[in-house]
């Protein structure tokens, strides 16, 4: 890693045109297993190209692509400008961090300045810095604070080399949620009202004092990224506010987003997520962008909500469709199943996508650029408009009649095999089943964190799991049970200590699992195998041959 500290000069030069990054974002302080404090903004796999993109409604593909390599960022910027504003805060420490190809974090250039909270704007100008050779992409934005909590605001601008040709961008006036066009846009997003005997019997539970649970299962838009603070501004702590002012009475609140995961693991940490505080009143399934990493192509997430459905007490389930900044989600995929089973559904692509690049004239409210904090997941005002279209149903329902019950359907429209699944893990030995760890003994405590609930700091998941350490030996994990189909849960990670394991089912390879897959800590659910019928089984686990010294982390299974 080479540091290179970045000051203005003290006669300031030429900053001539520049790129929006980032234009009065809020921060919030998030404390890390290392004891630091810090809000970072992920630059890496495009995520740089999309967001200059999305501001600057730029469309030079030759001039976006520069931004993927460290050389390509070198030729167009010539600085970083950066504006820090906070009533509470002397200064916040800034760091552009260049990934490294031997080291993601430790042999880049980390481009560091203290930028004064007043809102002056510091400028890291690139031709001051010492640069490593090693440097392969821009990587991270960090922003360093004293406390967990704190709080700033920032702006920042990538300023152009004077050679590069791009029109200069300007920006929007204020969201107008008071214009007529804003209500236009929440009926839009009623895909399908469903039947709404579950959601009235709910409704009727509330308004007679009884306490309802509304409750939230999804990936990282439902964990809340993109809200600061995250457990305050995210989509689904503002409709459970609001629903509360609708239906009068307070409402029990339960959330449960893991970032980058689909309902292949939603539907396996179901009951261990959901279930915390009982059986919910409504279950808000939010997976319509995650899901294109689910293999089994929409069984998983027919089987969850076939789950859901069985629960006792028959919640209402709705379905959230939420969307990414290239006007993308699987509601085409989803909405069938959702029509099957006649449920109430949510399109936040229906609501925001036709007005995307008008004027207020012309029906604009909202744009990309006010919409989206990164290429995925929403600004705090385009989590606002999430819980509009969400409580947007549920007055439409509130004033609708009752509609008479339905039951399950018995058959499936594309699969059901998976709507018995369970969490086996080492709190959660299931009957009959039997497990040997072999030197697979230890407990991982680097985990991937959620903001689960309304509480700000980020819980561990999948704690009860089982470690091969790095070095540990050769013994592998052995799991018997008897079941019809299993889903192994693996920790994913981008350190080198990691390394590959082989799967083996009933003796034979299953398949090889690499954690640096994804590169970064995250939870993935992987099917081992499936049948109709239940069966003895035997998986058995061990670490790679070429690296038999590293180490993997089994965190759980979903047997079926």
């Amino acid at each position: 890693m080479r540091n290179s500290d970045v000051h203005a000069p003290k006669d300031p030069r030429e900053k001539g045109k520049y790129l929006y990054f980032m234009y009065q974002t809020p921060l919030t302080a998030a404390l890390r297993p290392d004891g630091t404090c810090l809000d970072e903004i992920d630059l890496d796999t495009g995520r740089l190209r999309e967001k200059l993109r999305m501001m600057n409604s730029l469309t030079d593909a030759a001039l976006l692509g520069k931004f993927d390599s460290a050389a390509g960022f070198r030729s167009v910027v010539a600085g970083i400008g950066i504006s820090v504003s906070s009533d509470a805060l002397a200064a916040v420490q800034a760091e552009w961090i260049l990934f490294g190809k031997k080291s993601r974090y430790g042999s880049g250039t980390h481009l560091t300045a203290s930028c004064p909270a007043d809102g002056r704007e510091t400028v890291l100008w690139l031709d001051d810095a010492v640069w490593s050779d090693d440097d392969y992409t821009s990587g991270q934005l960090r922003f360093f604070f004293e406390k967990e909590g704190q709080t700033a605001q920032a702006t920042v601008l990538l300023y152009v080399r004077p050679s590069v040709e791009f029109p200069q961008a300007s920006l929007e006036a204020p969201v107008d949620f008071a214009a007529p066009a804003y209500q236009e846009l929440l009926a839009r997003s009623l895909y399908s009202r469903g039947n709404n005997a579950r959601l009235k019997k709910a409704f009727a539970r509330a308004q007679r004092g009884e306490e309802i649970t509304l409750a939230f299962l999804g990936g990282s838009i439902t964990q809340g990224a993109g809200a600061k603070p995250i457990h305050t501004q995210c989509y689904s702590y503002q409709a459970w506010q609001k629903t509360q002012a609708l239906l009068g009475h307070p409402v029990q609140f339960v959330k449960a987003g893991i970032g980058g995961t689909p309902s292949e693991l939603g539907m396996i940490r179901l009951e261990r997520d959901i279930l915390r505080k009982g059986t919910p009143d409504i279950l808000v399934i939010e997976f319509a962008v995650n899901d294109n990493d689910d293999e089994t192509q929409g069984r998983c997430y027919e089987s969850l909500i076939r789950k859901a459905l069985s629960l006792p007490g028959e919640p209402a389930v709705v379905l959230l469709f939420s969307v990414f900044c290239d006007d993308w989600n699987l509601q085409d995929r989803c909405g069938p199943i959702g029509r099957y089973y006649d449920l109430p559904m949510v399109s936040v692509l229906d609501a925001v996508v036709p007005q995307f690049g008008l004027d207020a004239k012309a029906g604009g409210v909202i744009s990309k650029r006010q919409y989206f904090y990164d290429s995925y997941h929403p600004t705090n005002d385009g989590h606002r408009v999430m819980a509009d279209c969400l409580v947007h149903l549920f007055h439409e329902v509130g004033r609708a009649e009752a509609d008479a019950p339905i039951s399950m359907p018995e058959k499936s429209c594309t699969g059901r095999t998976f709507e018995d699944v369970r969490l086996l893990d080492r709190a959660h030995i299931l009957p009959g089943a039997a497990v040997q760890a072999g030197d697979f003994a230890a407990r991982d405590e680097n985990l991937q964190g959620a903001e689960m609930d309304d509480v700000y700091r980020a819980t561990p998941q999948f704690r009860e799991n089982w470690m091969h350490e790095a070095g540990a030996g050769t013994a592998p994990f052995a799991l018997r049970v008897r079941c019809k189909s299993a889903f192994l849960v693996e920790k994913d990670s981008s350190e080198d200590t990691f390394g590959a394991a082989d799967v083996f089912v009933d003796g034979k390879l299953c398949r090889t699992v690499d954690p640096h897959t994804v590169g970064w800590i995250h939870c993935g659910a992987l099917l081992l195998f499936e049948s109709d019928t239940p069966a003895e089984h035997e998986i058995v686990i061990r670490m790679a041959e070429q690296d038999a010294d590293k180490a993997f982390t089994i965190l759980g299974f979903g047997v079926c």
